[in-house]
């Protein structure tokens, strides 16, 4: 797998979305991937230069759409009741704590609230350092920034360990982070932003479009 290849991958896992199959045409490097519940679609990137992460935050962004448009099938949530068991004789609880092993000492760090991050205490560390080295200025929005820690560490990143990460280092989100960045995105407020200087109530389709596209 080459330097592209990893990065499409990369891409699509942190979109929620599963890698199948690569190919090459032409300049590009193409993944077919499967969706949640069971949909597949080709996503593609440029064969040049990974660090010109323009294109590849669009068709990131393409890939969220279209992993938010193909949810996984809802399970039912009635359960038959498992049968009844016998109590086990309890036994003397060892109140002493083990110490921590040093596999356990490398578990996950913990976000505010409890969760758990994407990123052992150790890749961690190199993440906080080639987060205190970017320009946030330069860089159009936190999905781009997210875009690029995936591909920094080689693995998905997910926005929420990035911003646990900023305040350690010193950063905070600029004020064009504020816009949207996506063309759709763009295009789906501005008609909105229409529509209600109109008075005109927008559609039901419309609506699940906005909600899609803009938070």
């Amino acid at each position: 797998m080459d330097r592209r290849q990893k990065d499409l991958k990369v891409m699509a896992e942190a979109a929620g979305l599963s890698g199948l199959e690569f190919d090459r045409k032409g300049a590009r490097v193409y993944l077919l991937c499967r969706a949640d519940n069971g949909n597949t679609r080709t996503f593609s990137v440029s064969n040049g230069r990974s660090d010109d992460y323009r294109g590849d935050a669009n068709e990131q962004s393409a890939m969220k759409r279209w992993a938010r448009e193909n949810p996984a099938p809802a399970v039912p949530t009635t359960t038959p009741a498992p049968p009844p068991q016998q109590k086990a004789h309890s036994m003397p609880r060892n109140t002493t704590p083990a110490p921590a092993t040093i596999a356990e000492q490398l578990q996950p760090l913990k976000k505010p609230g409890g969760q758990v991050l994407d990123l052992a205490p150790v890749e961690f560390l190199r993440f906080a350092k080639w987060l205190s080295n970017q320009d946030l200025t330069r860089i159009a929005s936190m999905d781009d920034l997210v875009l690029l820690a995936c591909k920094h560490m080689e693995k998905p990143v997910d926005e929420a360990t990035v911003r646990a990460a900023m305040p350690e280092v010193g950063l905070a989100d600029p004020e064009h982070w504020g816009e949207p960045t996506d063309a759709q995105a763009i295009i789906v407020r501005e008609i909105g932003l229409l529509l209600k200087g109109l008075g005109q109530e927008p559609t039901p389709a419309f609506k699940k479009l906005h909600g899609l596209l803009l938070p």
